[in-house]
């Protein structure tokens, strides 16, 4: 299936997890945040950004992907100005559909004798993989009230680190032709990453910022697993 681009909608906004804000913890101080959330989409992008309809493998139109996950990020402040953290967020899918219906193909389609018959595709049993990837990494303001570039106004701050890989499903987890729920689609790349990330904010008052933040992440070459 098509990369999917997923409007998620929060249910619980865990402010520190998911606005990438170029602020850091104070030293010593230890924050532990649960950030569940809901998602949802109907559509996905091509690579000239055009919305397209979302497909299964087969051609079959989806009502819509829906999810719940919970996440969780664990940071600790090194120093004034280093924050080191592990984010799983997003975490676990706790529930989740791919909104595709249930149909039949010619068995030859599946690659099996044509005496077969039509073959049943129980894609309404599709839904997503449970666990997204883990990052581990820390947050480094360059810019700030008291990072080695003093500044009242501004503040910079780069975040370089490490994707972790958790398993994703199995072989066996992801047949449609079985009357039971199976994985159409995993949420991460279940691969080692290296990569960072980007902040930088604009104080207009004391209570009020504009932030621009980026993210890259480098995938070397590596073998997958199919277990």
């Amino acid at each position: 299936m098509k990369k999917l681009l997923i409007l998620v909608v929060l249910l619980v906004l865990v402010l520190p997890v998911f606005a990438d804000d170029a602020l850091v913890l104070p030293q010593g101080v230890l924050r532990i945040s649960i950030a569940p959330s809901y998602g949802f989409a109907n559509k996905t992008w091509d690579k000239d950004g055009e919305a397209q309809d979302i497909k299964s493998d087969i051609g079959t139109k989806s009502d819509g992907i829906q999810y719940f996950n919970v996440g969780i990020a664990f940071e600790y402040g090194v120093n004034d100005w280093i924050t080191a953290a592990l984010q799983w967020t997003p975490g676990w899918n706790l529930w989740s559909t791919m909104g595709f219906d249930k149909t039949s193909v010619p068995a030859a389609a599946l690659g099996l004798p044509s005496s077969y018959g039509m073959i049943p595709l129980y894609l309404d049993q599709a839904k997503l993989g449970s666990f997204a990837d883990l990052f581990a990494g820390a947050k480094i303001q360059i810019v700030g009230k008291k990072a080695p570039v003093t500044n009242e106004t501004m503040r910079f701050s780069i975040a370089p680190g490490v994707k972790i890989p958790l398993p994703g499903a199995s072989a066996a987890d992801k047949k449609p032709t079985e009357d039971k729920a199976f994985v159409a689609k995993e949420p991460d790349n279940h691969l080692w990453g290296l990569g960072g990330r980007l902040y930088f904010d604009y104080n207009v008052t004391p209570e009020f910022f504009v932030n621009l933040y980026s993210e890259f992440i480098y995938y070397p070459e590596q073998k997958i697993s199919d277990s």
